[in-house]
């Protein structure tokens, strides 16, 4: 390994030419700037957090990014993270480069941890080229993220005895705006949840308010009742489960009933190994399929760290990481 980056620095509002430049490079076929506004400046949990690292000559060489996100942790509130936009110029690869960005995230949290504010752990499922740098610099593999699908004929089989029984009460209403809904069902759903990402009116509205306009968020009701939230992305006859919750002691009947509401020749969704909703899943139809490992990065003196080390604690869906859209 060579020299590693000479700075890492915190980028501020004047670095925004430097990281929309490194973004342009990273995923060229994005509107960055469009991007940049939505995730980076318009997250009602809080701006992101962004580490850029330079060479001896001042030579941006990659950066990193943390994006806030509320997390209920065991009944208590506290402020997690998830990562992204990871990128490292070729010229500078093989360095340390990426391993130094996220130890800088780790630093900080270090820190804010201390202070009582700010961001205090990452977590998520890296694409597989960075998930050594993240391990380097201390981050936890606890499990691996997979990808669950409901074929065709499957889903028409659970639609058809999803009416038989009834189900075909379930309904999905479309989401406008801030909608005081989000905040009860969250509210219940977080009763007996171990660890969820914290989902309110204003966080739901932004969320599926993306630049690609592709995921849209619903309630679902059983008759009048709202019972869960959903969130979907449409691509032909495929449907993609971008977000799905509900009181654990439903989650299995309202996912069925969402599921065949949904409509598609082929379901889709993601969940973490080890988790109720894994179970839930097969249940209803859902088939494993290919995954990736699923990373926590927080300081050794987290006083939840135990639980944000247990896989089986975790409820993670696609709706809490930063794509907006995943077919």
């Amino acid at each position: 390994m060579l020299a590693p980056p000479a700075r890492i620095a915190r980028a501020e509002a004047r670095d925004r030419p430097t990281v929309l430049a490194l973004l342009a490079e990273h995923t060229p076929e994005t509107d960055v700037a469009r991007r940049h506004s939505w995730l980076y400046e318009g997250n009602p949990h809080g701006p992101a957090v962004t580490f850029v690292a330079y060479d001896e000559d001042g030579t941006p060489m990659g950066l990193t990014s943390l994006f806030p996100r509320r997390v209920m942790v065991r009944g208590e509130v506290r402020t997690g993270s998830i990562g992204g936009d990871g990128y490292v110029r070729p010229a500078y690869r093989r360095r340390g480069v990426a391993t130094a960005l996220h130890r800088a995230c780790l630093a900080l949290m270090e820190d804010n941890l201390r202070a009582g504010e700010g961001v205090e752990f990452m977590y998520g499922a890296p694409e597989p080229s960075n998930l050594g740098a993240l391990e380097r610099a201390g981050s936890r593999a606890i499990t691996r993220l997979r990808r669950y699908g409901r074929s065709g004929p499957i889903q028409s089989i659970f639609r058809l005895g999803g009416a038989l029984r009834g189900q075909s009460r379930t309904r999905l209403v479309a989401l406008d705006g801030a909608d005081p809904r989000v905040a009860a069902v969250f509210a219940e759903a977080a009763l007996k949840a171990a660890i969820l990402p914290v989902r309110d009116p204003a966080q739901y509205a932004w969320r599926f308010r993306t630049p690609s306009r592709a995921q849209h968020g619903f309630v679902v009701l059983e008759g009048d009742a709202v019972v869960g939230l959903c969130a979907l992305e449409r691509k032909g006859s495929m449907v993609a489960l971008v977000d799905f919750l509900a009181p654990r002691d439903r989650w299995s009947a309202t996912l069925r009933g969402a599921a065949n509401a949904a409509g598609g020749e082929a379901l889709t969704t993601i969940t973490t190994d080890g988790s109720p909703a894994a179970t839930d899943l097969v249940c209803a139809g859902f088939l494993p399929r290919e995954s990736k490992g699923f990373q926590v990065l927080a300081p050794d003196k987290h006083p939840r760290l135990s639980t944000l080390l247990d896989p089986a604690s975790w409820h993670y869906v696609w709706a809490d990481g930063d794509l907006d859209h995943v077919l």
